[in-house]
Formats: structure tokens, C-alpha cells, sequence
């Protein structure tokens, strides 16, 4: 079995957390949330659009990076801020 020690256990949970986050702005906000993860890479792609009737022509976010490395948890930080600020906007 080959086993991947360079995804921390911090930067797991914070990849959760943007996972859980996005899908909450998706569903509460009118902004479209697009995230993808390839595994192979270890990459983590994220997008938010406007809204969700513009078929995604109006990117107001866009974020993509491996998950290994320098800079990652400050990369998933920032994510998640500017999530809960969507979230916040809402309220």
C-alpha cells in the first residue's frame, strides 16, 4: 500500500473545512461554488462565481494550488475567509 505523508494532518482538515464551507455558501448564497481536488497531484482547485445563472461568465474568486509545500495553509486560510464572508453578507 503506498501512503501519502506529505498532505499534514492540519492541512487535511483545513481541505475538509473548505469542502464543508463551500458547500454552505453554495447552498445559502447565490453564488456558485466550484471545487475540485485532484488526487493523483494533490491539487486542490477552487472557483466561485457570481451567481448561479451566468454559467459561470462572472468569476469573483478563483484559487488553485498543490497541497504540499509552502504557503498551503495560509492558501486554505484564506479560502475559508473569504467563504465566511460570503456567509457573512448573507446574514
Amino acid at each position: 500500500m503506498v501512503r501519502d505523508y506529505s498532505i499534514t494532518d492540519e492541512i487535511k482538515e483545513l481541505t475538509e473545512k473548505v469542502m464543508s464551507l463551500g458547500l454552505e455558501v453554495n447552498r445559502f448564497t447565490d453564488k456558485s461554488v466550484f471545487i475540485n481536488f485532484h488526487g493523483h497531484v494533490n491539487e486542490l482547485n477552487v472557483r466561485v462565481g457570481f451567481d448561479k445563472e451566468s454559467n459561470f461568465t462572472h468569476k469573483i474568486f478563483e484559487s488553485s494550488f498543490y497541497l504540499e509545500g509552502y504557503g498551503v495553509v495560509n492558501e486554505l486560510e484564506e479560502i475559508l475567509e473569504v467563504f465566511q464572508n460570503y456567509l457573512d453578507e448573507e446574514d
